[in-house]
């Protein structure tokens, strides 16, 4: 073979993994090109969400009523399922999209919250098909995510903690997404302007389903898991095996320690945000679907509220 079918070989290559990294479909579509971020919102406080008790914000599935169980929803036409059966909330987010990376979002059930706090929440991230097994395509999870409702596109401010099928293994994901640092970058070609970083740290073999707390003190943000046949919460922190990706990756994150605690310090997240479940749609085959037995909230004071059983 001639010097030039070689160059010519090597940079059809080269072009086939630029378009891959930036997110194109077989089909050769930007994936979320056309995409509409939820317009931002200025939320103030309520008596509800600064009440010293959180409880009537909780909602139990497996006596809610319609609407699922009286939760706000972000976006509709990013949800392919949001239904209630037995007992469950079952939460799918649409295929075609991004799902909630960056400048993108997907499905979210929330309330309004102000304040320090706890939200807590018992999830399994599952094949669609079956309710049992492990989804097969990448970031197929579901969890909790903190929203700033300021967030528009290039200024998205939340974190999120889920469990699900992440970059070739099953674990949690926490993920902090910053406003557009002025950087530029190969995704922003793709519509990814704002910041994501992801922290993926695998669990045991055949666990499909943890609780989850996220915790809010003041500007910081902590996470802990409890995972089945456990009766004590573990902080989220790194393993081995973590890995951390995202495009904004690059750039240190306030609160994280290397090879220690993942913590986020966020003191642009506003005061009062929106608090909730979510579902990313992944990668193909976008087969995974979160489920959730409820969601409950509790004002805290310290972070060493977060361990405690209830």
């Amino acid at each position: 073979m001639s010097l030039w079918k070689w160059a010519l070989g090597g940079a059809g290559i080269f072009v086939v993994l630029i378009l891959g990294w930036l997110n194109f479909t077989p089909e050769g579509r930007l994936i979320g090109n056309s995409y509409d971020a939820p317009p931002p919102q200025a939320l103030t406080p309520t008596a509800q969400s600064s009440a010293a008790d959180l409880s009537s914000l909780n909602v139990d599935f497996a006596s809610a009523g319609p609407r699922f169980g009286g939760l706000m929803e972000l976006a509709p036409d990013l949800r392919l399922m949001a239904e209630i059966a037995d007992g469950r909330f079952h939460v799918r987010g649409i295929p075609e999209k991004a799902g909630w990376y960056s400048d993108r979002s997907g499905p979210l059930f929330y309330r309004v919250v102000s304040g320090d706090f706890m939200v807590d929440t018992e999830v399994r991230t599952v094949k669609a098909a079956d309710g049992k097994t492990r989804p097969s395509g990448k970031f197929n999870s579901a969890g909790l995510l903190v929203r700033d409702p300021a967030s528009d596109t290039g200024n998205m401010r939340w974190v999120m903690y889920n469990i699900g099928q992440q970059d070739g293994f099953y674990g949690t994901e926490a993920k902090s997404t910053v406003p557009d640092t002025g950087e530029w970058h190969f995704q922003r070609l793709a519509g990814f302007g704002s910041r994501s970083t992801l922290w993926l740290t695998p669990v045991p073999e055949g666990v499909v389903q943890a609780r989850l707390r996220i915790c809010r003190v003041g500007s910081e943000f902590r996470f802990f898991k409890q995972l089945p046949g456990s009766d004590g919460w573990s902080e989220e922190a790194y393993s081995p095996r973590t890995k951390v990706l995202g495009n904004g990756a690059d750039t240190p994150t306030d609160g994280v320690k290397e090879a220690g605690v993942i913590r986020f310090v966020r003191p642009d997240i506003s005061p009062t945000v929106q608090v909730g479940l979510i579902a990313n749609p992944g990668m193909a085959p976008s087969d995974g679907m979160g489920q959730f037995t409820g969601i409950s909230f509790e004002r805290i004071s310290a972070f060493s509220d977060c361990t405690a059983n209830r």
